[in-house]
């Protein structure tokens, strides 16, 4: 008899049951809530202001011996072959012919070879940048590569220590406060980091912001996805992600037409080879071509149907089959085509880990899992850098990194069909037939 009495009871607690047959799987409510999150997910799709804000921009040494005495000039004269060497990726950018010491100097007019001994180079001493509208610029980072990319490395080490904070939040004290609280401090520490003063406050306040509120998306795609009806989960939980890489497009379109930076700012292996690709492919997309916002906001959109072709894959082939289906890439058109694919498991990898945890500790267990992602996440924006060794370095990395995922994951269960589980039991029965929906 108690048996009987503790089934029923559990019964009355499920929630796709609840949604299902009572509160109804997609109602008006759902539809209002889901609408209201999906604007926050566009804003929270904009706060990787740093691709822009820190991208690197061509620059080469100044050279005072031609009059040059400012860090914003031409940056190609037509005597400049004579102080700097060029090399087969164009003119040097850290390193200049030394001079000869002669008395007379040049002009920014006419600055001859004889000044300078062309078989011996010295580093940059100042640099003349070819724009002003980059942290880069205002901080002098240019020959300081890696300092230059740590601003995405911290974002990234913020958003690793955000999944774990809010996760425990969320699950304590609720999905809204949760999301009030990160959205609250994107805006105020994103407010303050427009207006540091050196680098060091910038990546201080990036990492900051990022810790504080970059679990916002997390937060609001699981309270997306808990609210509707099994039936609708899959075509919500893209939406919302797709939602994410407009907000993308959007911060790409805004950092092109307001350049200046200040205005601007105002579950195991598998997980991180995803972020690594993903973030990799947006972050080294600035450097296809010389219009690096039309690249970002291209590499941005092409996720967008890719996350609505991965609904149709996810609710026909299965949650691992998606996941495993990943490709490797090369320049413009196959990079759009690779970032097209990694946008498509992306989807299904968020969705797969929500199906896989239970109700009482699916965002502690989600934000962990994602905090394991975020170490792709803070390698990504190191990975320019590594073109300097070996331009094909980076792809390398994303192809190799994602074959191996994608093996890994068919040792997974197959969630298809199966309600959500609500404890650590049904979770552990997940790919049976008891918790499968009848």
């Amino acid at each position: 008899m108690d048996n009987d009495k503790e089934t029923i009871d559990a019964k009355a607690i499920d929630l796709d049951d609840v949604l299902t047959n009572e509160a109804g799987e997609f109602g008006l409510f759902q539809l209002r809530t889901t609408l209201l999150l999906a604007i926050l997910v566009i804003t929270f799709g904009t706060i990787q202001d740093y691709v822009f804000s820190t991208a690197a921009i061509p620059h080469r040494c100044r050279i005072p011996e031609c009059g040059e005495d400012e860090n914003l000039l031409k940056h190609n004269p037509e005597w400049i072959k004579n102080a700097v060497p060029e090399y087969t990726t164009g003119l040097a950018s850290c390193e200049r012919y030394a001079t000869i010491g002669l008395e007379h100097n040049g002009t920014s007019d006419h600055c001859p070879a004889s000044l300078f001994d062309q078989s011996l180079t010295i580093p940059c001493e100042d640099l003349v940048y070819a724009k002003d509208n980059t942290v880069t610029y205002e901080f002098d980072l240019g020959c300081a590569e890696w300092l230059r990319v740590l601003a995405g490395t911290l974002y990234s080490a913020g958003t690793l220590l955000a999944l774990g904070i809010t996760g425990v939040i969320s699950d304590n004290f609720g999905r809204k406060v949760a999301l009030m609280l990160n959205v609250v401090s994107l805006g105020v520490f994103g407010v303050m980091r427009a207006f540091s003063v050196n680098y060091t406050m910038y990546l201080i306040l990036q990492l900051v912001q990022s810790a504080l509120g970059s679990g916002a998306s997390t937060t609001a795609y699981i309270m997306a996805a808990e609210i509707v009806g099994p039936k609708y989960r899959i075509i919500v939980g893209v939406s919302c992600t797709a939602m994410f890489a407009t907000g993308e497009a959007v911060l790409g379109a805004v950092a092109w037409a307001i350049s200046p930076w200040r205005r601007v700012c105002t579950t195991p292996f598998w997980w991180i080879a995803m972020i690594f690709g993903y973030y990799g492919m947006s972050i080294n997309s600035t450097s296809l071509s010389d219009t690096m916002h039309l690249n970002y906001i291209l590499v941005a959109v092409i996720g967008i149907p890719a996350f609505y072709v991965s609904a149709f894959a996810l609710a026909r082939i299965g949650r691992r089959a998606t996941i495993s289906s990943d490709f490797p890439i090369l320049r413009l058109l196959v990079y759009l085509l690779g970032k097209f694919f990694i946008s498509l498991v992306g989807t299904a990898l968020y969705l797969y880990t929500l199906e896989l945890y239970p109700t009482e500790y699916r965002h502690t267990l989600l934000g962990f899992s994602s905090m394991l992602g975020r170490v792709g996440a803070i390698l990504a924006p190191l990975t320019p850098a590594l073109m300097t060794y070996y331009h094909g370095l980076p792809s390398l990395l994303f192809g190799g990194m994602a074959a191996i995922a994608g093996l890994l994951a068919l040792t997974q269960p197959e969630t298809l069909g199966c309600k959500l589980p609500d404890t650590l039991e049904e979770a552990e029965a997940i790919g049976t037939p008891s918790l499968k929906i009848t």
